[in-house]
């Protein structure tokens, strides 16, 4: 029987389609693994990033983070501008809600999701990585920027912060055409909103001032 050789071990030519058709159903299923790996780091993540955050408002008299703006990297950012939606910059030291937590949490890498990384560029969005944020996470600043916890009607349904890329598009969603969002009472969990839901923000856009509240 003719043979076929592969690396240094001889198959029957017949097996050699066997492997390449194994190959292409087994490495999707790898793949997948390890997209599902990923996503558990990044929960993890932002379960530190719970923990950190309500560490630091009980040290500061049930007072959430007060960064300079959602992150680093967005336009708006600067001191004494206004930003979308008419909120003004108030603090201008360069601090986001990362450096802020940083102490309470168990390590440095807590502030990337292993799906995007440090390296990533949202195209469309920003020119610069996600090293230019400090952080692959969005902070939920509009609605906490220093306020207490009490503000809060359901505290398990307040954001802190959420993945990002989070739009334009399902596709460009890091986990599964969806998001890992970390909640105020510390836990975190994987959120999919869907075009019925939100008909008026096609694609991902979904992710506005109402999601940013707290289930009211």
């Amino acid at each position: 029987m003719r043979q076929g050789i592969v690396g240094r071990w001889t198959y029957p030519a017949c097996e050699v389609p066997i492997i390449a058709i194994l190959a292409a159903i087994l490495f999707p299923v790898f793949a997948q693994a390890r997209s599902k790996a990923r996503q558990a780091s990044c929960l993890s993540n932002q379960k530190q990033i719970g923990l950190a955050w309500t560490m630091y408002a009980q040290d500061y008299d049930e007072t959430s983070a007060n960064p300079q703006f959602i992150g680093r990297i967005w336009a708006y950012n600067k001191c004494g501008m206004t930003t979308p939606f008419n909120f003004k910059i108030r603090r201008c030291d360069d601090v986001y809600f990362q450096d802020l937590i940083r102490p309470y949490a168990k390590n440095d890498d807590f502030a990337y999701c292993p799906s995007v990384g440090k390296d990533y560029i949202w195209r469309g969005v920003f020119t610069k990585p996600m090293t230019e944020n400090r952080t692959s996470y969005w902070y939920n600043w509009y609605y906490w920027d220093g306020a207490s916890l009490a503000k809060a009607n359901k505290v398990a349904d307040s954001p802190i912060a959420i993945d990002m890329p989070y739009g334009p598009t399902f596709e460009i969603l890091p986990h599964n055409n969806g998001i890992n969002v970390v909640y105020a009472d510390g836990h975190a969990k994987y959120f999919r909103s869907t075009e019925k839901e939100l008909p008026n923000r096609p694609g991902g856009n979904w992710w506005d001032l109402v999601h940013q509240a707290d289930g009211q």
